[in-house]
């Protein structure tokens, strides 16, 4: 035992022991002098950056999907505009099953040209009023008929009165 008459040593107070406790077994060290890291976020913050994420490539699969497979791309027949000239197949054999694509007039590959353009038709309406809904545009040159569903499904779309391009 130490002496109450005697001096605390040096760095230590009285009535305390020289040392501090070591922490009870399995308790993490903690220094109080030395900031903590913060405190990991719980399962649902990683959940929510999952959802997340997927929403995300959901959203671009989508879009590449409607932008390519769909046939809704700019250069899609489906936005061909009055004026506009198109490339692809040769539809001058009444074929159904032809590719258009817009291109400028002046490109090599131009085979059509818009010269008039009925919208919101279905397949059927373009191929039994099809004559009937492009006569006003034979003055313009109108001699063949294309029909571009609008986008895959829709069952509406253009019907494109067209001329030789050149």
């Amino acid at each position: 035992m130490s002496d109450p008459n005697q001096p605390p040593q040096e760095g230590i107070q009285a009535n305390q022991p020289p040392y501090a406790p070591p922490p009870p077994p399995g308790a993490p060290y903690s220094d109080p002098g030395v900031a903590q890291p913060p405190a990991k976020k719980g399962k649902a913050g990683k959940i929510i950056g999952i959802i997340a994420g997927v929403v995300v490539v959901l959203l671009i699969a989508c879009g590449a999907i409607g932008y390519f497979a769909l046939g809704i791309g700019k250069n899609s027949a489906a936005n061909a505009k009055q004026g506009d000239c198109l490339a692809g197949d040769d539809i001058s054999g009444g074929t159904t099953t032809a590719s258009l694509t817009v291109t400028e007039c002046s490109a090599s590959d131009a085979r059509y040209k818009v010269v008039g353009l009925v919208a919101g038709k279905t397949k059927t309406e373009a191929s039994t009023q099809g004559n009937e809904l492009c006569q006003p545009f034979v003055a313009q040159g109108a001699e063949l008929l294309y029909w571009q569903e609008s986008s895959r499904g829709s069952g509406t779309g253009n019907l494109l009165c067209l001329s030789k391009a050149k």
